[in-house]
């Protein structure tokens, strides 16, 4: 019986040792080994020092000795993770370069580029970066202030202001009664653009030559009063020039009409009817030229001229014929 009960306590010793060491090792597992550097440690664990116990890499942190086997805490992550080993501080990223930034350095991710923000807000600058000036440039561009239109004159960039309006097309120097400039932008230049169309443009007042003169199509429209082909405006009247082709005055024939006459007669001058035609045959002979020779000397033959040939018609040279 004895023999039993000391069977029995034994087994029962054993068990409580082993569950004791089962207990340990599940302490262990679940809080960490001690530790007091990395060798401490197995399995790949590394030392944590803010805990003095074995974690694994990579796990969960506050700071950086949250962490061990060199590795740093990622503050972004919450997790422990391996430095590059590209830097180590924002000089060791530097390129001595201005114009590409500053760089600077992530431990983790290693050097990152800068860049220089040559900006300097306004729109129609072109800006750019200077190397060897260290510094930013920017040149002012009329062209990125141009709307496009014409009519409002041409905008300008101001390095400072940025776009400013044009000064708007002037049209205003031809304006009179009859009509008054404006900008078209179609045409891009100036047009006339009528008004008071049929209203008296006064060009008659004070001038006996003028029948009348109204306002049309921008335009002051004058109607002599004498048909200025045929005739001469006298303060009297209208004086024919039959037989005149040169309009003296004195309406006198001379021999430089006659010959004159004679030239249009072979077709080396050009005459209206109504001036060289004083026969009134319908055309310019040399009968003419006789006609106007025998009045110069007293024979006093009478100018019957045709009518007015019109617009289209033959009419006189305005230069004195070469003899």
């Amino acid at each position: 019986m004895k023999d039993y009960t000391v069977h029995r306590f034994a087994l029962s010793l054993i068990g409580a040792i082993a569950f004791a060491v089962a207990f340990s090792t599940a302490q262990a597992w679940a809080c960490g080994c001690p530790c007091a550097t990395d060798a401490d440690c197995h399995d790949g664990e590394v030392c944590s020092l803010s805990s003095g116990t074995c974690v694994d890499p990579g796990g969960p942190c506050d700071e950086d000795a949250d962490c061990g086997g060199g590795q740093r805490c990622n503050l972004s992550t919450g997790l422990c993770q391996d430095p590059s080993d590209e830097c180590a501080c924002d000089e060791d990223c530097d390129d001595g370069l201005f114009c590409n930034g500053v760089e600077s350095c992530d431990i983790f991710a290693g050097c990152k580029a800068g860049a220089v923000a040559c900006d300097d807000g306004v729109a129609c600058t072109v800006d750019s970066c200077d190397e060897d000036a260290d510094a930013c440039a920017t040149a002012p561009s009329d062209a990125a202030c141009d709307d496009g239109a014409y009519c409002n004159g041409a905008e300008t960039c101001d390095a400072q202001a940025g776009c400013l309006a044009g000064s708007p097309v002037e049209c205003s120097a031809g304006d009179d009664l009859c009509g008054i400039g404006a900008c078209d932008e179609e045409t891009k230049g100036c047009v006339l653009v009528p008004q008071n169309e049929g209203i008296d443009c006064g060009a008659r007042e004070g001038d006996a030559c003028v029948l009348s003169s109204v306002c049309a199509a921008g335009s002051c429209l004058v109607t002599p009063l004498c048909d200025a082909q045929c005739e001469r405006c006298d303060p009297a009247g209208c004086a024919s020039l039959c037989g005149n082709p040169w309009g003296n005055a004195s309406d006198d024939v001379n021999s430089t009409d006659a010959l004159f006459s004679l030239r249009a007669a072979v077709e080396l001058e050009q005459c209206n009817l109504c001036i060289c035609d004083v026969d009134g045959d319908g055309e310019i002979t040399a009968t003419d030229t006789l006609m106007m020779l025998r009045q110069i000397v007293g024979l006093g033959d009478l100018f019957v001229c045709s009518p007015s040939a019109g617009p289209g018609e033959t009419t006189t040279t305005t230069t004195l014929p070469n003899f």
